[in-house]
């Protein structure tokens, strides 16, 4: 969404009749371009949404404050109803949340986020390590914690018709 050429790329991509999906953290989702690209029809968009409070929010984007947290959500609840408004339903809004050992005792927080953001799927999968980002490694305690959790997330997205990717 950085990118000043992303909607007539959108646009030509629709032209051409190709399905359009595309990742974002949300930040620049804001009610303009979320009308603009729900007008435009992409199919998907995958929202990465790494936390459930915006004190784990500061500390895993910490080049972001604490109160872009909320302005992600309020984006994304935003751009549901404007979606829901437009009677489409499309594009898809799949919020994913990648567990680390800064963020795995905030699932169920995640999942309240979600049922109130009422996005269409949610996903939740464990960090992908390499190099870089292996500080971020779970211990057998947390994996323990998040298994706990799992349950509780699973009632959360059920009980709000929200599809729980597993």
């Amino acid at each position: 969404l950085m990118y000043d050429k992303f909607m007539p790329m959108l646009n030509y991509a629709r032209s051409k009749n190709l399905g359009v999906l595309f990742f974002t953290n949300g930040i620049l989702l804001d009610e303009e371009k979320s009308k603009e690209i729900i007008d435009l029809g992409a199919n998907e968009i995958y929202c990465s949404f790494p936390a459930g409070t915006s004190q784990t929010y500061e500390k895993v984007a910490s080049i972001q404050p604490a109160e872009t947290f909320y302005k992600i959500w309020d984006n994304l609840k935003k751009f549901m109803i404007l979606r829901s408004k437009s009677g489409k339903n499309e594009p898809r809004l799949i919020i994913s949340h990648v567990i680390h050992n800064m963020n795995y005792h905030e699932l169920v927080e995640m999942a309240k986020m979600d049922a109130d953001i009422a996005p269409d799927a949610v996903r939740f999968y464990l960090i992908r390590l390499d190099v870089m980002n292996r500080f971020l490694q779970l211990n057998p305690e947390q994996i323990e914690v998040i298994k706990e959790q799992v349950s509780v997330v699973a009632d959360i997205l059920r009980k709000n018709k929200i599809e729980f990717i597993d």
